[in-house]
């Protein structure tokens, strides 16, 4: 009962429509008397529609009229007299009642009480106690009690379903029953989907490029701007070679890779695997490497622990000689910089680099700085320090700062929280969630238990569910503010706006979502999104235009997919150099 009582947003037509609905229909004098049984007690000026009934039940003595002694008359079923003298002590029946011996039964004041709300509050839409109280002429603290016992049983609920005037929350407290609150809920449901009208998937992915900020004239800006595309994407697999390059340059104008190794240092972002390969029994030692294809996953480190997933276990497979040394290292040691491995492993530079490769792409090991990634994937560089005379491995272990085991040691995720994080994660990468989406999501776990709790979002108002793209099956989420953008986006757009990305984005939706052939997922290949279309793609070294483009256009184009993203207007570039040269002055004045 807990997880529905803040249940709020209710539709007010549907509040009215399911009161009215759960009051009795009465079309005969049978009806009455069923309806005087399940009400417990109706007031007198309740009553003017069904006079043509009542005298016929009270001269057959089925009903009775109770008249209080301090004013105000009730009818009831003869059935419910016992009940009601009990509460009502110096009430008087009209006609008297003699009930035979099978219907007599001596009720205690407070089970009487609890009845009598019973039978009002399951035909009765959001109402106080104080209601009930001056509705049954009966103090606030006998009502109170018998609704704190009908929801002990779990009948009632107990929120703020309606709108009030009321500053004081205490005061506006209502009840309900939980039968007719799943009736409103779903006439406010139903209400709430039939307003969307789903957009065509072009739009659903112009849409997604505003949203990321894709166009480099909303490229978010600083390490402010790092931060919020960090925290869209954290959780999300990309090779280990694009997630600079591709996926956060593409975001972020003026991009400063310091920013990122800020975040790192300060503890604040951790790189990893979430979810390493699997390995069958038979198979021999690992020789997997680190490359720039690998993939790996940003995560602050506070929201690591409910992105790991589940059921991840640790390896199990057999780890070749210098990495099984460097991970027992680490296991015994804790975190460690490159040189204090190498004595502890008595391994070459050399050698302990590919340890520490293979250790990485099994997501066993991590470092406190991303440079670490960016020292082992780039075998170009590598190779300039070789024909320059210098070791390349010397200039990894400066760049690598502390390795560790990775994920190492976090507190416990129950798995409400952790389902209920990863739901919050992908609404706040996409806005508007589908099964589709997630086969892009390899660490996040299976929709059937994702559906349950976005269902529940639902309920408490914080989601709406309905039909929001068209041509995607099954059940789809979204956010109130990806809702009104989609709007947005069908109605807006620029029919020659064009952005590029890579394969490896979370926007390379071709074949899922946009009809076309799927794009490998490789940091190698790119698309071209034009008006909510694929019109270009990059798969390999060949580049294939799907739609005519103008010359200029397809040079600029081809250029993007060689770059992995299109190059900043010229204004933006002017300002980006005035930037630089404006942090090179400061650092200078500190310098000298």
């Amino acid at each position: 009962a807990e997880q529905f009582r803040d249940l709020t947003k209710l539709d007010a037509n549907a509040v009215t429509q399911v009161a009215a609905e759960a009051w009795p229909l009465v079309r005969d004098a049978d009806e009455l008397h069923d309806a005087l049984n399940s009400l417990v007690a109706v007031r007198e000026d309740e009553l003017d529609e069904w006079n043509p009934w009542l005298a016929e039940l009270v001269a057959h003595r089925r009903a009775v009229r109770i008249v209080r002694a301090g004013g105000g008359a009730f009818y009831a079923a003869a059935e419910n007299w016992p009940l009601l003298q009990t509460i009502y002590r110096e009430a008087t029946a009209e006609p008297s009642v003699q009930l035979p011996e099978r219907l007599q039964r001596n009720w205690e004041t407070p089970d009487a009480v609890v009845e009598l709300v019973r039978g009002r509050i399951q035909h009765s839409g959001p109402t106080t106690a104080d209601e009930l109280a001056s509705h049954l002429s009966l103090e606030s603290l006998h009502i109170e009690a018998g609704l704190h016992a009908l929801e002990g049983q779990g009948v009632v609920l107990r929120g703020q379903f309606t709108a009030s005037d009321h500053e004081s929350e205490q005061e506006n407290t209502q009840f309900i029953d939980r039968r007719l609150l799943a009736r409103i809920h779903r006439l406010t449901l139903s209400g709430l989907r039939k307003r969307i009208k789903p957009v065509e998937p072009a739009d659903f992915i112009r849409y997604l490029v505003r949203y990321h900020r894709l166009n480099c004239e909303q490229h978010r800006g600083g390490p402010a701007g790092l931060r919020e595309v960090v925290d869209m994407l954290q959780g999300f697999e990309a090779s280990a070679g694009g997630w600079e390059s591709q996926l956060i340059q593409t975001r972020v104008r003026g991009y400063d890779p310091a920013w990122l190794d800020n975040l790192f240092l300060s503890g604040e972002l951790m790189w990893g695997r979430l979810r390493p390969p699997r390995r069958s029994e038979g198979d021999g030692p690992s020789m997997a490497m680190l490359t720039r294809t690998a993939p790996i996953s940003l995560a602050f480190r506070e929201d690591l622990p409910a992105l790991l997933p589940a059921a991840r276990e640790a390896y199990d497979g057999t780890l070749r000689g210098g990495a099984a040394s460097a991970y027992d290292a680490l296991s015994e040691r804790g975190a460690l910089f490159f040189t204090q491995l190498e004595s502890l492993t008595d391994l070459l530079p050399s050698q302990l680099e590919e340890a520490l490769r293979e250790l990485a792409t099994l997501g066993l090991v991590t470092s406190d700085s991303f440079a670490a990634v960016r020292a082992i994937i780039d075998k170009r560089r590598a190779s300039g320090r070789r024909r320059r005379g210098r070791k390349a491995n010397a200039a990894t272990a400066n760049a690598a700062g502390r390795w560790s085991q990775f994920p190492g040691e976090l507190p416990p995720v129950e798995r409400p929280d952790y389902l209920e994080r990863w739901c919050a994660q992908l609404l706040l990468r996409y806005g508007v969630i589908f099964r589709e989406l997630l086969i892009r999501e390899s660490a996040a776990p299976p929709w059937r238990e994702l559906v349950g709790v976005l269902r529940r979002r639902e309920l408490r108002g914080q989601i709406r569910g309905g039909r929001f793209v068209s041509g995607v099956g099954g059940e789809q989420y979204a956010t109130d503010e990806a809702v009104s953008r989609l709007r947005d986006a069908r109605e807006n757009h620029n029919p020659e706006e064009w952005v590029a990305i890579s394969a490896a984005d979370p926007l390379n939706l071709i074949g899922i979502v946009l009809p076309g052939p799927r794009i490998p997922s490789f940091h190698t290949g790119g698309l071209i999104l034009r008006d909510g279309a694929c019109i270009a793609a990059k798969t390999g070294n060949r580049i294939e235009f799907f739609e005519n483009v103008k010359p200029a256009d397809q040079f600029e184009m081809t250029r993007a997919l060689h770059r992995g993203r299109r190059a900043a207007a010229r204004k933006h570039l002017k300002k980006d150099v005035e930037d630089s040269a404006r942090k090179i002055r400061s650092e200078a004045r500190q310098l000298f």
